[in-house]
This record gives structure tokens, C-alpha cells and sequence, in this order.
């Protein structure tokens, strides 16, 4: 039996009708997710968007941003001094840039802070005075001599005996006996809830993480590639459309 030969023409109406309902299916979620995002996108003010600092921390770790918390620090009265994220903090508030904090401790009306990098002079009630940043070596442990009430400052290679009044550094030939270093104690639940709360970094936005999913940022160049394949499917989806229109009328 004989068949006719299929038009050429409705060869390419068959295969167009057949990527139009795949890309269709396909692409009908994200199509709408797209659809919804933009829409939101277009009135992030007017919904507070723009001001909403995110505080959700598994989202905030995708970013690589830190949230943890050192939960160890030193007491002076009813105040706690500890390191945070970098920083020195007096209760809730950033005093000051440390990499490390080594120890700290009361010295006449001062507080004093060791950093791997400075030693950072505050007042009783945790008010910035000074840093001192030029050692004759780097310091790991500072403390206090219950003897002479000096400050005394180890290294790797040399002891110092320190005076805070006119910055002088004393090289000692052996480390004294009679020396306290203060220890870091846990701090108490209060402060640490309210640490948690205040250094959550609330400079990414909803609608930043709205944005960068609309546009496929937040999965890195995989998503954004993804995006793309999106866009041309969805250009793909109307020519195929516009044609089968035209070709049916």
C-alpha cells in the first residue's frame, strides 16, 4: 500500500507542536516563579523588601557570612569583654578590630585587651583610650605580677615588664613566679542571646535573595547558566507559538 509523503510543512508544524508542549511543561513552574518574583521584585519597597535584614542563619551561612558565637570571655564587675567575629566587644558593643583575643585584665583604673596584633587600653566602664601597636616581638600572654603590680608581657624568645605610663618595655631575664593570667569563663545565657541577636549581619536583604534567585545568582554560575537555558527556552516557547498561530490561521 502506497502511503502519501508528509508535507514538509507539517513536518516542521509536528516537531514545533511537540518542543512547544515539552518547553511548556517544562518550563511552567519556573515560568511562574519567575513571573511572581518579578512582580514582587517591582514592588520590594512599597513591601519593605529592601529594609529586611535576613536573620535566618542557614541562609545567612549560604552567603558565608558568620554567625557563630565565642561563648567564652572575660568578666570585669557586671561587664564581660570577649571576641567576636573579629571584634572586641564590651557587652554588646564593638569596641574595636581583633583578630584574637589573648587575654585581658584590670590594671589601676584600665582595662587592658591582648590581640595577636595590639593591646587595646580601655577604661573601667569599656571606653576605647588607646592601641598600642609597636612591640619588640610579637606577645602571647600578658599578666600581672602580684609582687611589683606590674604588667609583664611574654613572647616567644623574651619576657617584658611593661609600663603603661610611658609605653616602655623592660626586658626581664626570667619570668616571674608570682604572676596572674586571667582565664576566660563561659558567659552568662543573657549575653550570649543577646550577642546571638546583635551580630546577625542584617546587610543582606529579602529582596536581595529574591533578586539573586530571580536572576539565578544564588546557586553560583550554575544558576545563572540555568537562567539562561530558561530564557531562550521561554523565546523558543513564543516563536514556536507565534508560528503554529500563523500557521493555523
Amino acid at each position: 500500500m502506497h502511503t502519501r509523503p508528509i508535507p514538509f510543512g507539517r513536518k516542521i508544524r509536528i516537531l514545533f507542536l511537540r518542543w512547544h508542549r515539552f518547553i511548556g511543561i517544562f518550563s511552567a513552574g519556573f515560568m511562574l516563579f519567575l513571573a511572581v518574583s518579578g512582580l514582587i521584585l517591582n514592588h520590594a519597597h512599597h513591601l519593605n523588601l529592601d529594609q529586611q535584614g535576613i536573620a535566618f542563619k542557614p541562609l545567612l551561612h549560604w552567603y558565608g557570612i558568620d554567625t557563630k558565637i565565642t561563648p567564652k570571655g572575660f568578666q570585669f564587675d557586671n561587664n564581660w569583654l570577649s571576641n567576636q567575629q573579629q571584634s572586641l566587644y564590651w557587652n554588646e558593643q564593638n569596641i574595636s578590630y581583633c583578630s584574637q583575643l589573648n587575654t585581658a585584665l584590670r590594671y589601676q583604673n584600665f582595662i587592658l585587651a591582648l590581640c595577636n596584633e595590639q593591646i587595646i587600653v580601655l577604661t573601667s566602664s569599656g571606653l576605647l583610650v588607646e592601641k598600642l601597636i609597636e612591640f619588640p616581638e610579637p606577645f602571647k600572654k600578658m599578666a600581672l605580677d602580684e609582687n611589683t603590680a606590674s604588667i609583664i608581657l611574654a613572647g616567644e624568645s623574651q619576657s617584658y615588664s611593661f609600663d603603661l605610663e610611658n609605653l616602655n618595655f623592660l626586658p626581664l631575664p626570667l619570668l616571674p613566679q608570682n604572676i596572674i593570667s586571667p582565664l576566660p569563663t563561659t558567659l552568662p545565657s543573657s549575653m550570649l542571646a543577646r550577642l546571638d541577636g546583635k551580630l546577625i549581619d542584617h546587610s543582606i536583604t529579602w529582596e536581595r535573595v529574591l533578586l539573586d534567585l530571580h536572576s539565578g545568582r544564588f546557586f553560583g554560575q550554575a544558576g545563572i547558566l540555568f537562567v539562561d537555558l530558561l530564557a531562550l527556552m521561554f523565546c523558543m516557547l513564543s516563536i514556536t507559538g507565534a508560528w503554529l498561530w500563523l500557521r493555523r490561521h
